[in-house]
């Protein structure tokens, strides 16, 4: 497929995440190296995102590649009810480095599914349905993802967040919480405001 084509394949055969599907135009990357990619012009772009925060070592690292296609060549995949030697290796790993008598490491295939797994842990080990959640914050595109997301755009799918509380972050930027006062003070009225809607909601009922 030549480049005008794939231009034109975003267009009729993508559908696109958080966006007008419509007429909508996407920057089309060619390659990627180092903290870089270009696009389909040629054009470079200094990687401030690291993509969706997923290549954080640099794109085309050359060890990372080597273990991808080594690991390729001995086994593609493997099933959540299999071990593998890899998966137990990474495990110790972050045993070490998480904190108290927490071990064990459940493994998820990206961030919105790590989200809607703690959901459902929380939910058995606490007996509780409602989680706290903050206004300014993003969580996932999945529906319990989005539903404890304060992020504006999951009102257009309207998902059942009849189960979250949402409070008001410490944001001194712009928060009224914090007109006429220091952080600090505006800190201290949000903890006091966190802890009523915590008292209303009822703390028996909060995971």
């Amino acid at each position: 497929m030549n480049n005008l084509n794939s231009l034109k394949g975003d267009q009729e055969f993508v559908y696109k995440t958080w966006a007008k599907q419509k007429d909508e135009s996407l920057l089309h990357i060619e390659k990627a190296y180092g903290c870089y990619f270009e696009d389909s012009e040629g054009k470079k772009y200094l990687d401030f995102a690291a993509q969706l925060s997923s290549v954080n070592a640099g794109h085309d690292h050359p060890k990372i590649t080597a273990s991808i296609i080594n690991q390729t060549l001995n086994l593609n995949g493997v099933n959540p009810s299999f071990s593998h030697k890899n998966k137990n290796l990474l495990g110790e790993k972050i045993s070490k480095i998480l904190p108290g008598d927490l071990n064990k490491t459940f493994f998820t295939l990206a961030g919105t599914d790590a989200i809607e797994n703690s959901l459902k842990i929380a939910r058995m080990y606490t007996g509780k349905k409602k989680v706290i959640s903050r206004y300014r914050s993003y969580h996932g595109s999945s529906f319990g993802a989005m539903a404890v997301s304060g992020d504006p755009r999951r009102h257009f799918f309207s998902p059942d967040d009849s189960w979250v509380i949402r409070v008001p972050d410490p944001y001194p930027y712009r928060s009224p919480i914090y007109s006429d006062r220091s952080k600090e003070e505006g800190d201290e009225v949000l903890l006091q405001m966190m802890e009523d809607i915590i008292l209303l909601e009822d703390p028996q009922q909060i995971g």
